[in-house]
């Protein structure tokens, strides 16, 4: 049984999306078979995923952070970790998303997860002039 319930369960299964990166943690059959997805595939449209998984890549470096960030906070790796992950951003010039003064690691991590989430919302595609 859990004692925290604000600590999220780290899943061994991989999302079902073809190629996603993430860990399955969401199953939208009512009945728990297979077909468990990520949180950035639940709920989305199946011709969306692999536009979403293709974000997700680009922005691996973000992912990787993300979870390290989940995994190692409160560990004696933390230190060394959170400091890879701010050079890590600082490279991709995402300095906006180090961690902030007095935040903690849970709010970092729903910080960059919240990043990961609007890239892969949808486009609006432009018009076609003309038409």
């Amino acid at each position: 049984m859990r004692s925290n319930q604000d600590e999220p369960i780290e899943s061994n299964k991989e999302c079902c999306a073809d190629g996603c990166p993430m860990h399955a943690s969401l199953n939208p059959s009512t009945s728990g078979g297979s077909g468990w997805v990520c949180i950035f595939h639940f709920g989305k449209d199946k011709t969306q995923w692999a536009r979403i998984t293709g974000e997700l890549h680009r922005l691996s470096y973000i992912v990787k952070c993300m979870r390290l960030i989940r995994a190692t906070h409160g560990t004696p790796k933390w230190i060394e970790v959170a400091k890879d992950c701010q050079k890590e951003l600082r490279v991709n010039q995402k300095s906006d998303l180090i961690n902030k003064p007095k935040e903690t690691a849970k709010q970092w991590a729903e910080r960059l997860e919240k990043e990961l989430s609007t890239a892969c919302l949808p486009q609006e595609q432009a018009p076609i002039q003309g038409m």
